[in-house]
């Protein structure tokens, strides 16, 4: 049976709702400014965890670093969404096991249904004089994708002024032709060297500029080949490399001559060769530490592949090749 997103939303704008007021009704005498639906969790073809929901007034927020950062606020509600209906057992149970495409469209559904619940909040909150007309409620996610699309374009403005400064950010590189695209992004990720990416760079954080340059794809290789050459971006161009999924000859020779990776506790270049199908051969390299021998025997298996932008179907031939080992077993 299809999970009825409609009632989803219409039952639980009602349960946060209520449950906000309960909140105001504790902070009795005190303004309240924001209610953030915080702390989401999910794995990807596994569980979506209902985020927590908390409230903040100007009294009970003296730390200017705290004003937007909901696990700090003194007011919360971890059990907003225990309702009757039991949605957030519901929800874990309709996703769990789904195919990662399909998985991906519920998770985007499921976005959409948190976007609708904190509008309907809002707009019921602030109708009956629960919040003030200025208050903000929005979707406090890691990566802000959430909240940049919870908020008006004035209140980012007014209360997040960073983040419209990624969004211009985002916005001028993607308009860039793309070897000059690739090359701005390598630098605001840290793998190589230019004043235009580190000024990018604190606009748009290290890891939007890393899943930039993934989303460029083909023209992404040479930065990762590059970057090999250099102790301190090695073990980031591997995992690029691998995430890339591009096993092409110059690849795996640029990955072969950097194996192993020194001075690395997790050997990131063995296990991009594991995940970009050579596994078996670094496995027969005896001379190799045991280590990397290991790390290339379990990169396809780990849910860094799930990182990338494609991977092999999982064979569990390397992983049975790898036990028979003594040395690697044993690790």
């Amino acid at each position: 049976m299809a999970f009825d997103w409609h009632a989803f939303e219409t039952e639980l704008t009602l349960a946060a709702a209520n449950a906000v007021r309960a909140l105001v009704a504790t902070a009795i005498g005190e303004t309240p400014y924001a209610v953030a639906f915080s702390e989401y969790y999910a794995e990807t073809t596994g569980v979506i965890y209902l985020p927590n929901l908390a409230l903040a007034t100007e009294e009970s927020v003296e730390e200017p670093d705290c004003r937007f950062s909901p696990p700090d606020w003194e007011y919360q509600d971890y059990e907003w969404g225990e309702t009757d209906s039991e949605w957030g057992d519901r929800l874990s149970e309709s996703v769990t096991g789904l195919p990662r495409a399909q998985w991906e469209q519920e998770w985007d559904r499921f976005a959409q249904a948190m976007l609708a619940i904190a509008a309907g909040v809002r707009t019921a909150l602030v109708a009956d004089g629960t919040l003030p007309d200025d208050a903000v409620v929005y979707l406090d996610d890691e990566d802000a994708d959430l909240l940049v699309r919870s908020l008006t374009a004035d209140e980012l403005r007014r209360h997040f002024p960073e983040y419209v400064a990624a969004v211009d950010a985002e916005r001028d590189v993607l308009a860039m032709p793309v070897e000059q695209r690739v090359a701005v992004l390598a630098a605001a990720a840290g793998l190589a060297g230019g004043r235009d990416g580190h000024e990018l760079g604190q606009h748009l954080g290290r890891e939007r500029a890393l899943a930039l340059l993934l989303d460029a794809g083909a023209p992404a290789v040479p930065i990762g080949v590059a970057a090999l050459g250099h102790h301190e971006t090695a073990w980031a161009a591997a995992k690029l490399l691998a995430d890339l999924n591009i096993a092409t000859p110059d690849v795996l020779a640029a990955l072969w001559t950097a194996l192993p990776l020194a001075g690395n506790g997790h050997d990131w270049v063995a296990t991009a060769l594991g995940r970009l199908g050579a596994g078996l051969e670094v496995l027969a390299r005896y001379a190799l530490p045991a280590d990397s021998r290991a790390a290339a025997v379990t990169g396809p298996y780990r849910s860094f592949r799930d990182h990338g932008r494609g991977h092999p179907p999982l064979d569990y031939t390397l992983l049975a090749a790898g036990l028979a080992d003594a040395a690697v077993a044993g690790i």
